[in-house]
This record gives C-alpha cells, structure tokens and sequence, in this order.
C-alpha cells in the first residue's frame, strides 16, 4: 500500500515537512554540487514489504549511526556543563541570541 493512498491532504502537508526534515539530515549541508546532484537524482517507489538496494539501506544505517553518536556526544557535553557552578541555561541562550529575538534563528 502506498503512502499516498492512506493520507488525507492535510496529513500529506505533514508528511512533506518531515520529507524536507529527512533530506536536510541526510544530504550535504556544505557542498552545494553534492547536495544538488544527490537531489536531481530520479525517485523511486518502495512499496510496502519492499527492501531498499543495500548500499541505500547501508549508507543511510551509517547516517544514522553518525547522529546517534553526536547526540551521545552532546548529551555528554551538557551533563558537563551542568556541573559548573558559573553556567546557566538562560545565560548560554542569551550569549547566542545577540539580536535579543527571544529565540534562535538557524538562519542567522
């Protein structure tokens, strides 16, 4: 069954969002010709009980493999700065948010 068929218009909206998260994590942030290539590549479907070529499924396993460990990593770096008495959460965001937005602009 395809996943098309089994959303509503307003899920697909949803879908299309976590789509574009996907690739953002997945493609190359750095190389604009790399990204670009890797983008214009034609799709495929993969239906459900499908499996996907194997360097696809190993190549993505490692992606994963490489945010898992960044997450372990900053989790670590975080339960260290917990421990000093002179850091504070609220002082770490003001530091980053010079424009004094209330918030972080990942674009900025």
């Amino acid at each position: 069954m395809e996943m098309e068929n089994c959303l509503s218009p307003s899920k697909s909206i949803i879908r299309i969002i976590y789509q574009k998260r996907f690739l953002n994590a997945v493609l190359p942030q750095d190389e604009p010709a790399l990204r670009r290539e890797a983008t214009m590549r034609p799709n495929f479907k993969i239906l459900e009980g499908e499996r996907l070529p194997y360097e696809v499924e190993y190549g993505l396993m490692r992606v994963f493999e490489e945010e898992i460990k960044s997450y372990h990593a900053c989790e670590r770096i975080r339960r260290e700065l917990a421990l000093y008495d002179d850091f504070s959460l609220m002082g770490a965001f003001k530091e980053l948010d010079v424009d004094n937005l209330g918030y972080l602009d990942m674009e900025k």
